[in-house]
């Protein structure tokens, strides 16, 4: 009887094939996603989309839903030869019984490699920060702990080859996040030796911009990527992928031919990594 109002936005084709673009650019032989329609949705992005990536295809392909109200979910891919143990989802995880911890969920994939390596990704995406809020700043400081209790534990029993994937929607710096990111055991991608990415041309390329991932990479950092320190599997190469946003006027990137507003990939780039024996 209550009047709700409801909000659609249409995609358009040319944006969720710039979307693929980026996608088969970086080739992942895992592919982690985040805020995924349904599974009716993302098998079909991977039949008439992704149907053309070199190399193996993604025939394990696992979706959960948690706690979106838009009843977005969770999703990953695997190539030919990568196997899924068990997955978990941890949106039931709740503060003092009342209120589920994560706005969106926390989901644990157990993973062997074609070559037997074992390995665990959590993904996860934190409750975003749009004003000055003293309950939301909370919120995300429990989030973030409660990330780090699950990480840690995840080590000490099951394996130490952990990655932590998602959008924590602040920069590595914040002091909301310092729960998760100011531990030694836990390492940031965007601070590993060999992380590459194609830097401004923009005029502010010089200069480092408040929350962007690096000085000369101007784009705001939401996304990342953790992983253990004491991981038995070596990280050789990694990097982003922004080629389908759209910069703003200050700051210039290099980015696929035509990309506009209606038609960019994701606001949000590709960070990617390459393990050794994977």
């Amino acid at each position: 009887k209550d009047n709700i109002g409801l909000s659609y936005q249409l995609i358009s084709i040319e944006a969720v094939q710039n979307k693929a673009k980026v996608i088969k650019d970086v080739n992942p032989e895992i592919l982690v996603l985040q805020e995924v329609e349904s599974r009716s949705a993302l098998l079909k992005f991977n039949t008439y989309f992704l149907n053309d990536i070199k190399g193996k295809k993604y025939t394990s392909i696992v979706y959960l839903s948690g706690n979106d109200p838009y009843n977005r979910g969770m999703g990953i891919l695997l190539k030919e030869g990568y196997k899924i143990t068990s997955v978990k989802s941890f949106a039931d995880e709740n503060l003092n019984g009342k209120r589920p911890v994560f706005d969106k969920d926390l989901q644990k994939y157990c993973i062997t490699t074609p070559e037997g390596k074992k390995l665990i990704i959590l993904n996860t995406h934190f409750t975003e920060v749009r004003r000055q809020n003293s309950d939301t700043e909370e919120k995300i400081k429990i989030q973030a702990k409660k990330a780090y209790d699950i990480f840690t534990n995840l080590k000490s029993f099951e394996s130490s080859n952990i990655f932590l994937v998602g959008t924590l929607n602040l920069p590595r710096y914040s002091s909301l996040l310092s729960e998760l990111l100011e531990n030694t055991k836990i390492q940031q991608i965007v601070k590993h030796k060999t992380f590459n990415v194609d830097f401004d041309k923009g005029k502010d390329a010089k200069y480092y911009s408040l929350g962007a991932f690096s000085k000369g990479v101007n784009l705001k950092q939401k996304d990342h990527i953790l992983y253990s320190a004491e991981n038995a599997i070596e990280i050789i190469a990694c990097g982003l992928n922004r080629k389908a946003i759209l910069p703003n006027k200050k700051d210039l990137w290099k980015t696929y031919q035509n990309i506009d507003f209606c038609n960019q990939g994701s606001k949000h780039p590709v960070i990617w990594l390459v393990c050794n024996q994977l």
